[in-house]
């Protein structure tokens, strides 16, 4: 068997753009069984983050507790690797589009070909056992703290990025972008329909959806589209249409490339329990089997 000898790689600060990714790759084929980098010996440029190491758990690289997006990274994200106290450690396969190392940052690998950098067919390793400590942390206040407490508001989330808005304590159309990454609320479009309240709410894909509810009466039946890219609502098919009748308290979900909304009471005081899918497609209503418990709504 041929021996492998340890090899040395000198950084210098004349090549840090580019250095990392390329060192990276060639010591995975030259380097001893374990190895570990000390970032805080060289600075590299900076790239674009999309994922941020947290070790809010442990040194788990493969735990998605322990990123900010409660995701282990593929090869289609930048990584970002701060200066905590729970340096991450590779032990399984691993994939990165880029690493950003920041100074004093650290990373362990335990067999030279786990990482897998740039452009590359890479399933990363995820680990299953459970990784999420039993307690809450307090996060930033809605609006950051700007306005008062509010309820049936409504929300969904849009990638690595949660939405609320509308709702009661005053009337409101208000609506509210929070990005977990640096714990803050920006605020957005208005809502399209206006004042609204007891509404439903679901996202697919890269859209958000929110739809019927009430102001008043009589109730609503009309559904919004929310675009991030462009921040802006565009009116869709009424809910149910054309035999879906204006309610308020409905319940919604989205699975795959669909969202799903029923149940709810209309202005008669009638508890519903009907249920409907919708396909943005073709911004279409197809109704399905009823609710399978009793009428309900959500308020």
């Amino acid at each position: 068997m041929k021996k492998i000898k340890p090899v040395a790689i000198i950084f210098r600060p004349e090549f840090a753009e580019g250095l990392k990714q390329t060192a990276l790759c060639f010591m995975s084929y030259a380097l001893p069984l374990l190895f570990t980098f000390n970032f805080s010996l060289f600075t590299f440029h900076s790239f674009s983050q999309t994922v941020t190491w947290t070790g809010a758990v442990d040194n788990d690289w493969h735990k998605p507790c322990n990123w900010n997006t409660l995701a282990v990274p593929t090869c289609n994200d930048n990584v970002v690797i701060p200066s905590v106290t729970n340096k991450p450690t590779i032990s399984a396969t691993a994939c990165a589009k880029t690493i950003n190392p920041q100074t004093g940052a650290g990373l362990t690998i335990q067999s030279p070909t786990l990482l897998q950098i740039g452009p590359c067919p890479c399933t990363p390793t995820e680990n299953t056992c459970p990784c999420t400590p039993n307690t809450w942390t307090q996060k930033a206040d809605f609006a950051n703290g700007t306005l008062g407490g509010r309820y049936s508001a409504v929300g969904f989330s849009i990638g690595t990025k949660g939405y609320i808005g509308i709702g009661l304590g005053s009337t409101y159309k208000d609506f509210w972008e929070y990005d977990p990454s640096n714990n803050t609320w920006t605020q957005k479009a208005d809502f399209g329909g206006g004042l609204r309240y007891y509404s439903v709410g679901f996202s697919i894909g890269t859209k958000g959806y929110i739809g019927t509810g009430a102001n008043g009466t009589p109730y609503k039946k009309d559904f919004w589209e929310y675009d991030p890219s462009n921040n802006t609502w565009t009116q869709k098919a009424d809910f149910g249409a054309p035999s879906g009748t204006a309610r308020r308290g409905v319940v919604g979900f989205s699975i795959g490339a669909k969202g799903y909304a029923g149940t709810g009471e209309d202005v008669t005081a009638t508890y519903k329990k009907d249920f409907w899918e919708y396909d943005p497609v073709g911004n279409t209503w197809t109704q399905k089997t009823d609710f399978g418990g009793l009428e309900e709504i959500m308020q």
